[in-house]
């Protein structure tokens, strides 16, 4: 039987099959990992090259039986969610995944949610709306699955503040603590949990966190630290959309991500669980010690 991953040549997706099939070759019955894409020429070479994985071809957008070709013959399916900015197609396109991966006869279906609100069902982020409304469908299904609830990747605080390093303002609509996580190690937990027995999460929300959190407004004053910029920082709900509007983003989409800020000023954010330090069996990078890590990178 085997395992699959979609959003292969993903940043997450990648590097979750990384991890798979590493922890692969310690096994004495090893899986079949299968990565899936919607473009297979982006399939790194890095990828390729691991022994014991195969590509398949898999569009979220087509609701046929193609789709289902994919998951055939699996296990076990990984449904990362897709990175569309308009929640309605992104729903339709989760719910094509999920009725293929149930026509395919699929064993066991995971699937990455967000942590905002922890394990509450309610949530004032509409993005957080539209995973509720995915988990609910997957749990409607009556397919066995495992929600992964995760933290938001460190590697995207310059998205969070419309950061480069050049900008000298940084204006958001609403703070609130954050729980950044390393991606590198979401996905090394993500393929620990895929590995594990299937038991031990059956039917339940897995909460994956970062070991600390930081608001904007810190991760802001921790990009001057660093760099020795001054960065002023501004919370102003009016001058964030202004200044979306102005760069010509979307106006309904502008709306959506103001949730997203809106949610963290509700609390939603600031949340920590220990289950990521108990998949890893070792202390995760803090948020300030990630952020810090990416920053110096940059700066090479």
């Amino acid at each position: 039987m085997s395992i699959v991953v979609t959003g292969a040549t993903g940043a997450l997706g990648s590097s979750i099959i990384k991890h798979l099939h590493a922890f692969n070759q310690k096994l004495e019955d090893p899986k079949k990992i299968i990565g899936t894409s919607r473009d297979l020429r982006k399939v790194s070479d890095e990828l390729k090259a691991l022994s014991e994985v195969e590509f398949r071809y898999a569009d979220f957008d087509d609701d046929s039986a193609i789709l289902e070709e994919a998951f055939a013959g699996a296990e076990k399916v990984l449904i990362i969610s897709t990175d569309v900015f308009d929640n309605e197609k992104r729903i339709v396109q989760h719910k094509n995944a999920i009725d293929a991966v149930k026509r395919a006869g699929v064993g066991i279906i995971y699937y990455t949610s967000s942590y905002y609100g922890g394990f509450e069902s309610k949530s004032v982020s509409e993005v957080q709306q539209l995973h509720l409304e995915t988990e609910e469908y997957i749990k409607r299904s009556g397919i066995n699955y495992v929600i992964l609830r995760e933290g938001i990747y460190a590697e995207t605080f310059p998205i969070m503040l419309n950061w480069t390093p050049d900008t000298t303002r940084v204006v958001v609509p609403a703070d609130g603590p954050l729980s950044w996580i390393s991606r590198e190690e979401l996905a090394e937990a993500n393929a620990r949990i895929l590995l594990s027995n299937s038991k031990e999460y059956r039917n339940t929300i897995a909460l994956l966190t970062g070991s600390s959190t930081l608001t904007l407004r810190q991760t802001a004053e921790l990009i001057t630290e660093v760099t020795g910029k001054p960065l002023s920082f501004e919370v102003s709900e009016e001058a964030y959309v202004l200044a979306a509007l102005k760069a010509g983003q979307n106006e309904k989409i502008v709306k959506t991500f103001v949730t997203i800020y809106k949610a963290l000023e509700a609390g939603e954010g600031d949340i920590v669980d220990p289950l990521l330090e108990v998949l890893l069996e070792r202390k995760p990078t803090g948020a300030r010690e990630k952020i810090r890590e990416i920053l110096e990178k940059g700066r090479k």
